[in-house]
């Protein structure tokens, strides 16, 4: 047994136990944070176990931990955190499988570091009681790291990078988006949109919103919204439902086109979670208005020809 004093310690004896193991590898994680899988050297096989706690795991990450042949799977309250080999030994450590534990978050960590067969493996896993994840359990996930995201927009939980199309579109499970076109029509915030506003921020300050039937939209959904005007379609730019509200009645006709609803997004997008994918590159702007006169896309929910016909013009 060697004590691991400090988080570079821990770091290299986990970077040397995953790389050099010809067995069986597991790790248990409490927490799997944000740009974590660079602490996971050789993950194709790796069996992965971690608390889906939004704020804490990252989904972002734990999609691109599946992009990388991981298996990951989900336990409820698990707090052990365990880099075990068949071959190699283990670590037992209190860091985590994050940045803040493992990098540069400057947490300080102490661990052991075993000889192999000093920890049962399944014994372990049976306290455990994990499950594979599934798209239903990931998606949860993303929701509530939205949810998490919009109320703490000071923490530091976004993922470093945000996906490309082609990585949202091979997702296992692909975080769902909804669609929008929009013109230069004079809305105005209702009175319900500034009571909230005055009563969870102090102020009726906004950064965006728009018209919506009932039940398009609901609070967290991101929003693909491109301007349509009659000679031409608009950049296509993403937007967050901080808040979707209902309108009353009385002031449908006159501040909202006769909508029942309204959609607000609180803050700039820095201050939420990444969104599906990335639209910084004049090839995803090309597929979506190409796609969009295509399809003739209606409705909020982006119909799968329209999604279809995306992916075939960006991969052109």
């Amino acid at each position: 047994m060697r004590i691991l004093y400090t988080s570079s310690d821990i770091r290299k004896s986990i970077a040397d136990l995953l790389t050099k193991s010809k067995g069986r590898r597991v790790v248990i994680s409490a927490f799997v944070g944000s740009g974590s899988e660079i602490y996971l050297p050789k993950p194709a096989g790796i069996e992965l176990y971690c608390w889906p706690k939004a704020g804490s795991t990252n989904p972002n990450t734990i999609h691109e931990l599946i992009k990388r042949r991981v298996d990951v799977s989900f336990a409820n309250q698990v707090h052990i955190k365990l880099y075990w080999t068949s071959d190699r030994g283990a670590v037992i450590t209190s860091a985590n499988l994050s940045t803040n534990a493992l990098g540069s978050g400057g947490q300080i960590e102490l661990g052991v570091l075993l000889d192999k067969g000093k920890v049962d493996i399944d014994r372990v896993l049976r306290q455990v009681k994990a499950k594979p994840v599934s798209d239903k359990a990931l998606l949860n996930l993303e929701y509530a790291h939205h949810e998490y995201v919009k109320r703490n927009p000071n923490e530091k939980v976004r993922a470093t990078k945000p996906r490309n199309f082609n990585d949202w579109f091979s997702s296992t499970a692909r975080e769902p988006w909804k669609f929008a076109t929009w013109d230069l029509s004079d809305i105005r915030l209702s009175s319900n949109a500034k009571s909230l506003l005055k009563e969870e921020f102090g102020n009726t300050s906004c950064r965006s919103w728009m018209s919506a039937d009932s039940g398009d939209y609901r609070d967290n959904d991101w929003i693909l919204c491109v301007r349509e005007t009659p000679k031409r379609l608009g950049k296509a730019s993403w937007m967050f439902a901080h808040h979707v509200i209902s309108v009353p009645k009385s002031e449908r006709k006159k501040l909202n086109d006769g909508f029942a609803t309204q959609v607000l997004q609180v803050g700039p997008l820095q201050r939420y979670e990444q969104p599906p994918f990335s639209l910084n590159d004049k090839k995803i702007q090309q597929a979506i208005q190409r796609a969009y006169r295509d399809t003739e896309q209606n409705g909020a929910n982006p119909s799968r020809g329209f999604i279809r016909a995306i992916h075939r013009y960006y991969n052109e």
